[in-house]
């Protein structure tokens, strides 16, 4: 999709491409990161580990590859590198613990139906995203 755009002081149309997928796909995971370690104050959301720190990861309770609930706020946690590797290792596990101590039936249904579903996000959709998770830093 292309978007007309007056060229400055030259008084003609140029074509103006938008960011492509991957590159806004990117900047979504950056930003989506980004408000994870925020909500989560920087630390470690495991039940009984105390780790805090800036180098937390951001991991998703529904793989990244599920696009319908890739960039949700409820399918991320912080984890220090030991216990992300721990949830990668007993995913199933791992989300019943999280649905228990952190989202309730409602919202981890909801997270779960979105990653079960087939996600084409148009470009539009991604930046509206984008949009919608950079506001929420604000």
């Amino acid at each position: 999709m292309r978007q007309e755009a007056a060229a400055e002081g030259k008084g003609r149309s140029e074509k103006m491409k938008l960011p492509d997928r991957n590159t806004i796909e990117k900047q979504l995971d950056s930003l989506w990161r980004k408000r994870i370690k925020q909500r989560d104050g920087y630390k470690c959301m495991y039940p009984g580990c105390n780790y805090h720190g800036d180098d937390v990861e951001a991991h998703h309770i529904w793989g990244r590859g599920n696009h319908g609930s890739r960039w949700l706020m409820d399918c991320g946690i912080t984890l220090c590198h030991s216990c992300h590797r721990e949830a990668e290792k007993y995913p199933n596990a791992f989300r019943k613990m999280v649905e228990i101590r952190y989202l309730g039936f409602e919202r981890m249904l909801a997270i779960t139906q979105a990653a079960r579903s087939v996600a084409k996000w148009t470009i539009d959709q991604l930046m509206e995203m984008k949009e919608q998770l950079k506001a929420q830093g604000v």
